[in-house]
């Protein structure tokens, strides 16, 4: 090898190395082992920040969502609850009212049955006496039918009608020319009701006939 091809080789050697170092210094070659800049760091933490605060804001308003359907739903019950009780007490008030109403109507019931046997005993003075007795007699009987009628205590008198074992009480049963079968011939001892209440049932006499009289 002669001088000339030393030299060559030679500058070929450094122009390789300098191309080499030029290389390994160029801020813009694409050296996979070269840091990234703070620059694409920063990029790079400020997407995965603003994907974890996208994540945060998802899960905040799925939070949000489902507390707002629970809160309807607790509304519903609650007014449904209250309508319930609203309906519950109008109830009760109108039982109230009608018991009230029953208790004021019947409220007489008791005393009214003890009195009755006063009633009759006035009714039997009356039919057995004469003259101004009778006439007192009257005149009682007179009162105490008023004191009935206030409190629409009214007498039960079935003769001539069909027995009606809700109202009447069969003493005895005999044929008669005059009834039809099955009516009432005598009434024994009046009945008494308070309005539709039966105090005490009317004490008849029925009449039994083969054949209802003509």
């Amino acid at each position: 090898m002669n001088d000339s091809t030393k030299q060559t080789s030679s500058y070929e050697a450094m122009a390789k190395k300098e191309a080499e170092q030029t290389k390994n210094t160029d801020p813009h070659s694409k050296n996979e082992n070269t840091p990234k800049s703070s620059d694409e760091l920063t990029k790079k933490d400020s997407a995965k920040t603003n994907k974890s605060h996208d994540h945060i804001q998802e899960h905040q308003q799925n939070t949000i969502d489902q507390l707002k359907e629970t809160i309807k739903e607790k509304e519903k019950e609650i007014k449904d609850l209250k309508l319930r009780n609203l309906a519950d007490i109008s109830n009760l008030q109108e039982r109230y009212n009608r018991e009230s109403a029953k208790i004021k109507t019947y409220a007489h019931q008791y005393l009214a049955q003890d009195i009755l046997e006063v009633a009759d005993a006035l009714e039997q003075a009356q039919n057995s006496l004469e003259g101004q007795q009778k006439a007192g007699i009257q005149l009682i009987s007179d009162m105490l039918q008023k004191a009935f009628d206030k409190h629409h205590i009214e007498s039960i008198d079935p003769t001539g009608q069909p027995y009606d074992h809700n109202h009447h009480e069969a003493m005895a049963m005999q044929p008669s020319d005059t009834e039809k079968n099955n009516h009432i011939i005598q009434v024994v001892q009046k009945g008494y009701k308070i309005k539709d209440r039966l105090l005490r049932p009317a004490r008849v006499i029925v009449a039994k006939n083969d054949q209802s009289a003509t």
